[in-house]
């Protein structure tokens, strides 16, 4: 059985990838990306020759899949050729010493994860809400509010994870708020989540000033705490990457995954998107419309917090206007 079940999923993954012209246009771009590659770090090729060369090769594949009727993915071969070939023009013109100090893979890539955390929280709450039918540009306010609630309750009572609480819960009330004018009063969405943005604002400001003055935040706040995998420090690339990552951002990458199988795998996410695309067909089967974009709205203004929370007491463990 578990050889057919092997089997079976080869077969799925085989079906899933891309053919004919649609993969003559991304093995372009994958060539255009080569084209910047071997002329960085570990590679540095200095021959622009060569980057030229993989670009054009990009250049042609992407021709190919136009005439061949695939023309968005092929004029993207195209531009990634042309860009591959520009950025390869100027690795090549920089200094050897520099560009080694300045592209290193495994600290680029630890940076990405560091500065991702907050928007991969804050778009998954996007998501719950917009599936059930609510805009909610007010995120960027429950962030704003959760970086400072949870800064000041890590100060406040010496926890990291009261923090996370206080935050999680200052969000979840202020999309809330954001709810109950956008699904109760029917008012413009759009104008409601830029009010909520512009009452965090005020909030946070007057808040900030009142409790901290112009001391701002204490550096000694505690700290969420950083995950270190001992074992994998010392393996190339992977190390510097995984080895010491903040906490958050290891529950940042689980809460794409649980959010995934929340709105896809199970009945809860169904009648999410069933409220969201068809509001008067969920009611109809007995699915409680307001409860259920309430209830998203809410899950996206505390996700959205936590990442504002990780910004303040995770990243740079402080606060200011």
């Amino acid at each position: 059985m578990s050889a057919l079940a092997s089997t079976a999923l080869a077969e799925r993954l085989a079906a899933k990838l891309p053919r004919g012209g649609r993969a003559v246009a991304w093995l372009g771009i994958l060539f255009g990306i080569g084209a910047a590659w071997i002329a960085l770090p570990p590679v540095t090729a200095r021959n622009v020759v060569w980057s030229a060369l993989v670009g054009a090769i990009a250049i042609a594949l992407g021709a190919g899949a136009i005439s061949r009727g695939v023309k968005r993915l092929g004029w993207g071969a195209i531009a990634t050729g042309i860009i591959g070939i520009g950025l390869g023009y100027l690795a090549t013109r920089s200094d050897l010493g520099k560009l080694e100090a300045v592209v290193v893979w495994s600290a680029l890539f630890g940076a990405m994860l560091r500065y991702a955390t907050p928007l991969v929280f804050a778009a998954i709450g996007g998501m719950f809400s917009e599936r059930s039918g609510v805009v909610n540009i007010g995120l960027e306010g429950m962030m704003l509010t959760g970086a400072f609630f949870g800064i000041w309750a890590a100060d406040r009572f010496g926890q990291w994870w009261i923090g996370l609480i206080v935050a999680a819960v200052a969000g979840g009330l202020l999309a809330l708020l954001h709810a109950f004018f956008a699904i109760h009063l029917r008012a413009d969405q759009i104008v409601g989540g830029t009010a909520v943005n512009f009452l965090a604002l005020g909030i946070t400001g007057y808040l900030f000033i009142d409790i901290y003055g112009g001391e701002g935040t204490p550096a000694d706040v505690p700290q969420i705490p950083t995950v270190d995998i001992g074992f994998i420090q010392d393996w190339y690339f992977v190390g510097p990457v995984l080895g010491q990552l903040n906490l958050m951002i290891w529950l940042a990458a689980l809460t794409v995954v649980l959010a995934w199988v929340v709105m896809f795998k199970t009945p809860i996410g169904l009648r999410i998107r069933a409220v969201g695309e068809h509001p008067r067909a969920a009611d109809t089967v007995g699915i409680s419309v307001y409860r259920i974009r309430y209830a998203s709205v809410v899950v996206s203004g505390i996700l959205a917090a936590l990442g504002g929370a990780y910004l303040s007491i995770g990243f740079v463990n402080s606060f200011n206007q």
